[in-house]
């Protein structure tokens, strides 16, 4: 009876997307390579992420190669095919820190990273785009989504997790002089031209 029967349909996708929010892992000493202008080799930054799962399945995800864009300038990219990320149904999981590599020797890029970092410190958090290819197994399937693409919020999160943001700046100024002078530092880098930076050092 039902033989010759099909049926048309269309999956629905998840509605918004799988990165919730990012946490760039940056120490005093990270912060500083920033900052240095005469840097020679690409940075590695850890970074985590909190993955949301839409789903009614377990998702494990394999690997994933993305770059990561602010302003329409790629600041960095994350190639990683060893991860062990395991999302529950319906819930969510941070990623094991990856790396993103950021080359600061790309004309301009400095001057870039300097401003992530300053907003990350007084504003909170920044808008930063991830594109890429990304692969996953769910329910025995394996999946392989090419040109994702997602805006997301990061923030600075410090060595002991401790998440800078601005209504806690005040009370990390007061506590530690080290990230009162980090941000005085990433100001005056981010306010100054990357030429003006290599007169005054010579």
């Amino acid at each position: 009876f039902v033989g010759g029967l099909s049926l048309d349909t269309t999956l629905s996708g998840a509605p918004k997307g799988l990165v919730h929010k990012g946490q760039w892992l940056l120490s005093e000493k990270l912060i500083l390579e920033f900052l240095n202008p005469f840097r020679k080799g690409p940075l590695e930054v850890p970074f985590v992420s909190e993955l949301k799962n839409p789903f009614g399945a377990v998702i494990h995800i394999e690997s994933s190669e993305f770059d990561v864009i602010y302003e329409n300038t790629t600041v960095g990219t994350v190639r990683d095919e060893h991860m062990t990320t395991v999302l529950p149904r319906n819930g969510s999981s941070w990623t094991n820190p990856v790396n993103i590599m950021v080359d600061l020797k790309t004309p301009g890029l400095m001057k870039i990273t300097n401003r992530i970092i300053y907003r990350m410190l007084t504003e909170g958090y920044v808008m930063l785009t991830i594109r890429g290819n990304f692969t996953f197994n769910s329910g025995g399937l394996h999946f392989a989504p090419k040109n994702y693409e997602q805006l997301s919020p990061c923030c600075i999160a410090t060595e002991d997790g401790i998440i800078l943001q601005p209504q806690i700046l005040d009370y990390a100024n007061k506590r530690s002089k080290k990230i009162k002078h980090i941000v005085r530092t990433v100001k005056q880098y981010t306010e100054l031209k990357i030429h003006h930076l290599h007169s005054i050092a010579l």
